[in-house]
């Protein structure tokens, strides 16, 4: 019976330190406000807005784009800057990029990374449709 008690403690202590790993996910650095695709012949047109939702400057921010075939198989990568060179924390800018068109591509997933190349946490995340 102690070694019922003891194992039950055991894993009840392992427990505890997993649930505050979730509840303490860190908030994005850039939150993208609006992001538009649009097919315009051989080339692509990508529109949008971001945040900076961190606490730190972001020096050049760039966001990347990969463009997604019907079976979520990336088919190529494009980078673009945004409009500002430097964006303060709760500062917006645009960004505006025209790219060639990937065959087969029908959907785009952004991501971000400031000067130094270091991946920036981006929400939301998920994949979105070219028009």
């Amino acid at each position: 019976m102690k070694s019922l008690a003891i194992g039950l403690l055991v894993f009840a202590t392992l427990l505890v330190p997993a649930k505050e790993k979730r509840k303490a996910s860190k908030p994005p650095d850039v939150t993208l406000l609006e992001v538009s695709g649009r097919r315009m012949g051989n080339t692509i047109a990508l529109d949008g807005r971001v945040k900076n939702s961190g606490m730190r400057t972001i020096q050049r921010l760039t966001l990347l784009f990969d463009f997604l075939g019907p079976n979520g198989q990336v088919l190529a990568a494009k980078k673009g800057m945004i409009d500002k060179e430097v964006l303060e924390p709760e500062e917006e800018s645009s960004f505006s990029l025209e790219t060639d068109a990937p065959p087969r591509a029908v959907s785009f997933r952004v991501k971000a990374e400031d000067s130094a190349e270091r991946e920036l946490r981006l929400e939301p995340f998920e994949p979105r449709t070219i028009d």
